[in-house]
């Protein structure tokens, strides 16, 4: 969830405008509007963008865009962003963690349940550790 009213602060504190952000972020007005409401989330690639246009520390985007955001929701953000980043299917996925390659699309549409020990075993197979949770 979104800490709207500390990302305004940012926006403002470094004056920059919404049109730039809009763009910035390959989003419509309306788009933006609705994701610095919370209406909608940002995209991992979204708050990377952020944090540098607003110069944010880990600390500050964490504290806008991950204060109440499950460990759940991070687990499946990190699994992507693996899969992504090491080309992996999710056939690989699944061989690394046990889990169905069904079980493990939901998770990454952010729809099924993760449990720790897959998670353990996937992060073990890459070796990687909790400081690589976060994006």
């Amino acid at each position: 969830m979104t800490n709207s009213y500390l990302l305004e602060t940012m926006i403002r504190k470094n004056k920059i405008s919404r049109d730039d952000l809009a763009s910035a972020l390959s989003l419509s007005m309306d788009d933006l509007d609705k994701k610095i409401k919370g209406l909608e989330e940002f995209t991992t690639n979204e708050i990377s963008i952020l944090k540098d246009m607003l110069e944010l520390s880990q600390s500050e985007r964490n504290e806008i865009f991950f204060k109440e955001a499950s460990s759940y929701y991070l687990i499946s953000q990190f699994l992507y962003l693996y899969m992504k980043k090491l080309n992996y299917s999710k056939k690989d996925i699944s061989r690394i963690t046990g889990l169905s390659p069904y079980m493990v699309t939901k998770i990454l549409k952010n729809e099924g349940e993760l449990r720790i020990t897959p998670f353990i075993h996937f992060c073990r197979g890459l070796n990687v550790s909790a400081d690589d949770f976060m994006i």
